[in-house]
């Protein structure tokens, strides 16, 4: 899915805006963020990226999902190949931490 591509579905130019924002946030600090940045990392206007979100509060929320089903799923993964959930869940915390610090995605 490339991030340029004028003729989305609405489902897929949600995907490719939280995609653009996620690069966003690795390259500055994610509350320096503007719907500017997005939609030029987009190649769109405001406009269209506005088609699609109401509000920047909107886009936040599916990035924060975006983030939380990730997160589950890392979480879900660990404890189903763990004998105590306990050692899974400590394991995706540090995992969770090293991501938020710069580590492998």
């Amino acid at each position: 899915m490339t991030a340029h591509a004028k003729h989305l579905a609405a489902d897929e130019r949600r995907a490719v805006t939280v995609e653009a924002v996620v690069a966003l946030a690795a390259e500055q600090n994610p509350s320096d963020i503007t719907t500017t940045a997005i939609a030029q990392r987009m190649g769109l206007t405001q406009g269209a990226l506005f088609r699609h979100f109401p509000s920047k509060d909107a886009i936040l929320e599916a990035i924060m999902s975006w983030v939380t089903q990730r997160l589950l799923a890392r979480v879900d993964k660990a404890a189903a190949g763990a004998a105590s959930p306990l050692p899974a869940l400590v394991g995706e915390a540090a995992a969770v931490l090293f991501i938020g610090t710069g580590g492998a995605r």
